[in-house]
């Protein structure tokens, strides 16, 4: 198992955003939401994308890659990542769009922001204080608290109104829109954007053709 950050992209301006990007083609059912393409294939993916997020050094993600391969634990935290990103990809596409969002998706969240506050403690050293992981906690689990907070943070505050989702097709990232004038419309200006500009290009061209001299 290596790592491999170089296969994630961060463009969503948010971590929380950018977890629910490593996956793609997106359905929305009645019992949650449900990706065609996921990118955490397995826990090697979902450290190498927290070093890429700067939630871990190399160092430490070393560690955990090398436990992953003789225990289970890296397993569980998988779904625990998996589990939250479908909760937070429902919530935020039901913001940018003005629906209802699923209430299985909030009570995930909350139970998550829960479980993320428990796994803290405060400490007192060096003459501050401190919240550090506890030491039963498994290592990814401060990984995925980090995620959880973020979600929470976004949702609770005025940026959740600049959540927008990518208008490629068949993109469908999301990001938070913190640009000057508010219309940011692409994930990535030079991928989805420039892609946008070559279809209206040729599809400009082709009714040119089209018209009698």
């Amino acid at each position: 198992m290596e790592l491999r950050p170089d296969k994630f992209k961060l463009i969503a301006g948010d971590l929380s955003l950018d977890l629910v990007n490593t996956a793609s083609g997106w359905q929305r059912t009645a019992s949650g939401c449900i990706p065609a393409d996921d990118s955490l294939a397995d826990v090697g993916d979902l450290v190498s994308w927290a070093v890429k997020a700067n939630v871990i050094g190399e160092k430490a993600a070393r560690r955990l890659v090398k436990n992953a391969e003789t225990n289970d634990a890296g397993a569980s935290s998988l779904r625990r990542a998996r589990k939250a990103r479908a909760a937070i990809y429902g919530l935020s596409v039901a913001v940018a769009t003005g629906e209802t969002p699923l209430s299985g998706d909030i009570e995930h969240l909350e139970k998550e922001r829960r479980r993320a506050l428990e796994g803290q403690r405060m400490e007192y050293s060096d003459g501050r204080f401190e919240l550090k992981q506890r030491r039963e906690a498994e290592p990814l689990d401060a990984v995925l608290d980090a995620v959880v907070f973020a979600a929470v943070e976004l949702f609770t505050s005025d940026r959740a109104k600049r959540i927008r989702i990518c208008g490629g097709e068949p993109c469908g990232w999301l990001f938070v829109d913190d640009s000057r004038g508010r219309n940011r419309h692409w994930c990535d200006m030079r991928d989805c954007g420039n892609l946008a500009k070559v279809r209206r290009f040729r599809k400009k061209a082709s009714k040119g053709d089209g018209r009698d001299p």
